[in-house]
C-alpha cells in the first residue's frame, strides 16, 4: 500500500483517522467524511464490478448492536440487544449489495437508538449517493406507513416482513390496493 511496516505506527494511524472524521476548529463542528468515503469506494467497486445491463441495485439494510467493553465513548449507551445484556452498546447499521455482498455504506448510532429510528437517515444518505434507486430489503421492525411512503417517494422498491403487531390482512390489503391504484 505504499507504507513500510516501520511507518505504520499508532501516531500515523491516528493522524490518518483525522482525515475521516475531525473537529473543524473554524466552525466548531465535527466534520465526518465517511459518507463521501463510502460513496467513493462504492463507485470504484461498481466500476470494476458492474451490475448486469438493466439491473438495479438491491440492498439489504440492518442494524446490529455491538456490546461496548471500552472505558469511554459518547456513543455507548444502554439499549436493546438480542443477548439482552445489560451493558452499554454502540449500534452499527450496514447497507449491503445483494448481488455481490459488497458493503455499500455504514452508519454508527448511539446504543439506545432503535432500528426504526434510523430510516430517515438511510433515505437521506441514499439520496446523496451515486446509487441509482433499486430495491431495499429490511426486517419487519422498520416497517411503518411513513417509512414505506418515504421509500416510495425516493423511487425505491421495498421488500420486508409484515409487522407482527399489525393486522396482517389489513396491511397486505392496503399495499395491494395502493399498487393497483397506480
Amino acid at each position: 500500500m505504499g507504507l513500510s511496516p516501520a511507518e505504520f505506527t499508532k501516531k500515523s494511524f491516528l493522524t490518518a483517522l483525522d482525515f475521516v472524521c475531525c473537529d473543524d476548529k473554524t466552525t466548531g463542528q465535527i466534520r465526518d467524511f465517511t459518507p463521501q468515503i463510502d460513496d467513493a469506494l462504492y463507485r470504484h467497486w461498481r466500476e470494476s464490478h458492474p451490475l448486469t445491463q438493466g439491473e438495479t441495485e438491491t440492498v439489504a439494510y440492518d442494524l446490529t448492536s455491538l456490546l461496548f467493553f471500552g472505558v469511554e465513548s459518547s456513543l455507548a449507551e444502554l439499549g436493546y440487544n438480542a443477548k439482552r445484556a445489560k451493558r452499554r452498546q454502540v449500534n452499527l447499521a450496514l447497507l449491503v449489495s445483494k448481488q455481490d455482498k459488497y458493503p455499500i455504506s455504514h452508519f454508527v448510532y448511539n446504543g439506545s437508538r432503535n432500528s426504526s429510528s434510523t430510516i430517515r437517515n438511510l433515505i437521506a444518505r441514499l439520496k446523496d449517493t451515486s446509487i441509482d434507486p433499486g430495491t431495499i430489503i429490511w426486517d419487519r421492525g422498520n416497517v411503518s406507513k411513513d417509512h414505506v411512503k418515504m421509500i416510495e417517494l425516493a423511487d425505491w422498491k421495498l421488500i420486508c416482513g409484515v409487522p407482527k403487531g399489525a393486522s396482517r390482512n389489513n396491511y397486505i390489503n392496503y399495499r395491494l390496493l395502493k399498487l393497483h391504484a397506480r
